[in-house]
């Protein structure tokens, strides 16, 4: 079900969110209203009645939910099952525990603190103007541009840092890419249970203590110490020492220094899990009357479906054909071996066809026998054997008759015919 509303502050300055089952996103602005639009089952509660002073409280929503708020309240947020993104917010914000990705940007103000609990994902969070804190993240975290001090950040996967103007304490399972500017008296506290990339200017002044099975420096000038190497510890020194620098790292800490040109780059130049995650677009038109950019995560999750049934339709394809395949293979082995059983016959019984085949085709011959050879004293009989004529007598009209059939199917010629007739006695 979808909905859309708004309801006033009312002076109020604080806002609190029970919690959202699905993806929550809020944008900050002028308005002195509280709008949504919520797609899910049941209804936004939000009226008078969830007012308990300057404090709103909106009860659990099960659905997504997406809020513009004014920018000055400060934020509370329980549990999100989704993801989460949040920009233009100026005060404080907290929030318990997130189930995806958890997107900031613009967020805090100087001398408050963002406090972030358990993420399931990544967290990308860039321009935060105060403190931050990180309890944990089960991806990576990329953050870059942080006003204040990073308290707190633990990361599963990798970490990558970029211009933090305060103190740092941070922990990763994976690889720590730096790219630090030290401030005086600030100390900044890195591991990593893989390797440690870090990047700062020639200018750096401080104490630095590294630790992993190996350490390569890439830095003018260093003076070495003092070295534990049971410990796998290096201690130096950087300009006059002023800031403090630890890195502990379960393989490899590279260490160098940042050239002049090089001075503008951030976190994202060199983090190649997290570059375009960093300058996240958080930008939307917050129309109400618009709801076509709200069901862009339901169309992309659609679109995602189709592709899974129709990756599941080729899959099937594919193993039908397979099958296939495989039953012609199996009925060609059949044969093959049928054939080579039986060869003889076979060939025996195929040439017993192709003779067969020829005489059935073949053209009829056709002969003419040679005329019958007459003498003059030959005596014409039947077939009984009984005589039907003697030479000297008259030919009848019956041996005529026989005569010119002769002559006219070609037997005999018109002078045989004389002959014969001359020789039958026939003067005619």
């Amino acid at each position: 079900m979808k909905q859309n509303g708004q309801i006033a502050m009312n002076g109020a300055s604080v806002i609190e969110i029970e919690g959202v089952s699905g993806n929550l996103r809020i944008r900050g602005s002028d308005t002195d209203k509280i709008m949504w639009r919520a797609e899910g089952d049941g209804n936004v509660h939000l009226n008078e009645d969830d007012r308990d002073g300057d404090l709103w409280h909106i009860r659990k929503y099960a659905g997504n939910l997406r809020l513009e708020i004014p920018s000055f309240a400060a934020l509370r947020i329980g549990d999100v099952g989704g993801s989460a993104r949040i920009k233009s917010m100026e005060n404080e914000l907290s929030i318990d525990t997130v189930g995806g990705e958890l997107h900031l940007r613009k967020v805090g103000s100087p001398g408050n603190s963002s406090a972030i609990g358990s993420v399931g994902g990544t967290i990308h969070a860039k321009q935060i103007a105060g403190h931050l804190s990180i309890d944990s993240a089960g991806g990576n975290i990329s953050l870059l541009d942080i006003m204040g001090d990073l308290r707190s950040a633990t990361a599963g996967g990798h970490i990558a840092l970029g211009n933090i103007q305060g103190s740092i304490k941070a922990s990763a399972g994976g690889n720590a890419k730096l790219r630090l500017k030290l401030t005086d008296q600030n100390e900044y506290n890195i591991s990593a249970g893989h390797n440690i990339y870090c990047y700062m200017p020639p200018e750096t002044s401080a104490r630095v203590q590294a630790r992993s099975p190996r350490l390569e420096l890439h830095w003018p000038d260093i003076e070495q110490t003092t070295t534990d190497r049971d410990r796998n510890d290096v201690l130096f020194q950087l300009g006059d020492g002023e800031a403090s620098l630890i890195l502990a790292a379960g393989h490899l800490i590279e260490l160098h220094c940042q050239s002049a040109g090089q001075e503008g780059r951030s976190a994202e130049d060199f983090d190649d899990h997290d570059r375009h995650h960093v300058d996240v677009d958080f930008d939307f038109d917050f129309n109400l009357g618009d709801f076509g950019g709200f069901l862009s995560e339901q169309v992309q999750r659609k679109v995602q479906q189709a592709i899974h049934h129709a990756e599941e339709h080729i899959a099937s394809a594919m193993r039908h054909v397979e099958q296939n395949i495989a039953d012609a293979e199996q009925r060609i082995t059949h044969m093959s071996a049928k054939w080579d059983a039986e060869p003889a016959s076979r060939y025996k019984e195929h040439g017993r066809r192709r003779r067969k085949g020829r005489k059935r085709h073949k053209r009829k011959s056709w002969s003419v026998e040679a005329p019958p050879q007459f003498h003059p004293t030959a005596t014409a009989t039947h077939a009984s054997g009984s005589p039907s004529h003697t030479a000297g007598q008259p030919v009848g009209d019956e041996e005529r008759m026989m005569i010119l059939k002769m002559v006219e199917e070609g037997k005999i010629d018109v002078a045989q015919a004389e002959k014969l007739l001359l020789a039958l006695g026939d003067s005619a």
